[in-house]
């Protein structure tokens, strides 16, 4: 029987979800990088939810700035949570 030792362990562990940058947070962990479908896919949905946008962003890995941009280039109707929707 082969033991298996602790470097072994580490080079097969998962990928973490997200790279982080140094001094980079949560909230700017994608800043710059392009938008995949799937972000974009995400941010449909939590619009569909009404989750605001400062959640959204923080999601996402994105600014606040940036899911504002995305929803205004992609046409998606993203009410403020104070207001009933049409």
């Amino acid at each position: 029987m082969v033991k298996s030792s602790g470097l072994d362990a580490e080079r097969n562990a998962a990928p973490p979800l997200f790279k982080v940058l140094p001094g980079a947070t949560k909230a700017t962990r994608n800043c710059g990088e392009p938008w995949a479908p799937e972000d974009v896919r995400h941010l449909r949905a939590f619009t569909k939810q009404m989750i605001s946008t400062r959640q959204i962003s923080i999601r996402l890995g994105r600014t606040e700035a940036s899911i504002r941009g995305k929803v205004l280039r992609e046409g998606i109707i993203h009410p403020p949570r104070n207001r009933e929707p049409r």
